[in-house]
């Protein structure tokens, strides 16, 4: 506990924001640029690159996210005398929330705005959420619970 206490006073939180950020662009580069090599690798080999770009994505949100939150704690209130960053965190989590609920609920909209598509047997998204994805009849509950 020691030894973290005398490493937080001197981190480098911007820095860590950065090099999160730098692995990020790293990752996604690198995920980029393998569609280029299309079905000229095996299958195993792309799996295990997929697997360390996956890894290294981690890594890069792990570091931003631990600076930006460390960062963030170091704000203090206007005339509160301190730090703490009360509202300034509330808003960093809520900004977590939002991200981690948004995009569900919008691929979840857009599946079930596809009702023309190709999923549950013709009968468009609604078949894919709401009877477990069968050609014909109530297949059971797959998503909703019906």
């Amino acid at each position: 506990m020691l030894a973290l206490a005398a490493h937080h006073a001197t981190a480098h939180y911007p820095r860590r924001i950065l090099a999160g950020l730098a692995l990020n662009i790293l990752a996604f580069s690198l995920l980029a640029l393998s569609t280029a090599v299309g079905d000229a690798g095996a299958a195993g080999a792309y799996f295990a690159f997929l697997m360390l770009v996956v890894g290294v994505a981690s890594l890069a949100t792990g570091l931003a996210q631990n600076g930006v939150f460390a960062y963030v704690a170091a704000f203090g209130e206007r005339g509160a005398g301190g730090g703490g960053g009360g509202r300034y965190m509330q808003g960093i989590m809520t900004g977590q929330a939002v991200a981690g609920v948004l995009p569900c609920a919008v691929q979840i909209v857009a599946v079930l705005a596809a009702a023309g598509g190709k999923g549950g047997g013709g009968r468009g998204a609604r078949g894919v959420f709401f009877d477990g994805g069968g050609g014909g009849g109530g297949g059971g509950a797959a998503l909703c619970g019906f």
